[in-house]
């Protein structure tokens, strides 16, 4: 039977245009992934080209009614694409109690909203955008060959997904969400992204397709890439690697099979953790100096007004949504002077303060999790291994979890009331209308910023 040309269209005629062609490459992309690993069955799927590059679509069957369930995960997270403020759109495979996250493809969205507003502006005016030919140009097919040939070199060489896996699918907003947009149906708010991750997990950028208007980028992070045999100790000290270290294909990170690949089939993984990957771009730029000696940016900031340098609200006792006009930082302290002093003065002279620190970073995570572990804090924190089991331990001591059940006994579930009842008035300042200080303002409502699917597709 002839394999028929899979028919794209021009991004750079229209943003309309530009939209629709993100979703295909998207869906291309996701079909991909449900076809090699093994997701949906063969029946699932009908085979198309791209300029001569089978691929695989995954089309709606009667028979599998979860394939219509993920084509409209899709469909509907792309209207947010089209009023440009989907920022990221995460598909994660995690077991199907929750314990552990096995993979992650992350769609990352960019827009070009100088060109956008023009096009826009030019439709206003009725002067049509004419372009000479509809046909995609050629650095944009290259990039989509790259992108693909990428991901089904990643994707082939994977270990199977164990029985009973589930697939979910999250988004992350862009800050210009306006108040009048509402989710898609099965989508619910949620307060983070809130994936964790063992931290022997490689994140792997797959590559980019960008237009006038748009753009995406695809990577992937999963933990069913090494022989058994070679897998990281869980607990051995975390090895520093080097940002930006090519794939060695000499590595057990690959198979035999796909040692003797092409040099172009080699990817630059980064070791980054993917709350690090998930952060915005501006957030990167912050410089955070905080009494935690944990500067990265998975956790709330506030700047100082005196260095202005960042340092994580918790660490000061702060809940994510609390604001201080006035914020002085443990460094920039003056005991004599009342504009320079500490927003919390017993934290300068505190030995422990360091510990308590990354204690309260660890329950405001906890509010959002439903089961923990050390590699939660290792892989989402990026605490030190021996740090995250010393954490562990005070949770259990302070009676935030439950009784460890079957093997996994550092795998523990958090008493979510029971910490929102007692562990924010203990570690935190926390306000009421009695005690609230003339300085503390409660800041604006929430945006939205997160969302995930209601409820996960069974992989059997």
């Amino acid at each position: 039977t002839e394999v028929k040309e899979c028919m794209l269209e021009n991004p750079n005629i229209s943003v309309q245009k530009s939209v629709d062609f993100m979703k295909q490459i998207v869906g291309v992309a996701v079909s991909t992934v449900s076809y090699i690993r093994n997701i949906f069955p063969p029946s699932a799927f009908k085979t198309k080209k791209i300029s001569g590059q089978k691929i695989w679509l995954l089309k709606g069957s009667s028979d599998i009614p979860a394939t219509f369930t993920l084509i409209n995960w899709i469909k509907s997270a792309f209207e947010a694409v089209r009023e440009n403020i989907l920022k990221k759109m995460v598909f994660v495979i995690q077991e199907q109690d929750g314990h552990e996250t096995l993979e992650v493809y992350t769609f990352n969205f960019s827009y070009n909203f100088e060109a956008i507003s023009c096009h826009i502006l030019n439709g206003n005016t009725g002067q049509e955008m004419t372009l000479e030919s509809k046909t995609v140009p050629d650095n944009i097919m290259s990039a989509i060959h790259l992108l693909l040939r990428r991901l089904l070199v990643i994707t082939e060489n994977l270990q199977p997904l164990p029985n009973n896996s589930e697939l979910s699918m999250r988004l992350e907003f862009c800050e210009n969400v306006p108040a009048s947009y509402k989710l898609p149906e099965h989508f619910i708010p949620v307060e983070s992204l809130s994936i964790n991750f063992p931290v022997e997990a490689y994140t792997i950028k797959l590559g980019k397709v960008e237009s006038k208007f748009t753009g995406i980028a695809l990577s992937t992070k999963s933990v069913l890439n090494q022989d058994e045999e070679n897998k990281i100790d869980s607990e051995a000290e975390d090895e520093v690697v080097l940002p930006s270290q090519e794939l060695d294909y000499n590595s057990p990170f690959v198979k035999a099979s796909t040692r003797n690949c092409t040099e172009e089939s080699v990817i630059e993984i980064e070791t980054r953790t993917l709350s690090e990957t998930l952060s915005s771009t501006c957030l990167r730029e912050k410089e955070i100096s905080c009494i935690c000696d944990c500067n990265n940016e998975s956790s709330a900031v506030i700047k100082c007004s005196s260095c202005f340098k960042f340092q994580h609200k918790a660490c000061y006792k702060l809940l994510n949504d609390q604001e201080i006009p006035h914020h002085i930082c443990v460094n920039c302290h003056e005991p004599d002077n009342s504009e320079k002093s500490c927003t919390h003065p017993d934290l300068v002279y505190n030995e422990n303060r360091k510990f308590e620190a990354l204690y309260r970073r660890a329950l405001i995570l906890c509010l959002n999790s439903v089961r923990v572990s050390p590699n939660t804090f290792v892989s989402t924190l990026n605490f030190p291994r021996q740090v995250a089991q010393k954490i562990l331990n005070q949770l259990d001591s302070d009676g935030f979890l439950c009784s460890p059940t079957g093997k996994r006994g550092n795998v523990r579930t958090i008493k979510i009331e029971y910490l929102k009842d007692k562990a924010f008035t203990k570690y935190f300042t926390v306000h009421n209308e009695e005690s609230m200080d003339e300085e503390y303002t409660v800041g604006p409502a929430k945006r939205l910023k997160y969302a995930s699917i209601n409820r996960g597709l069974c992989i059997v």
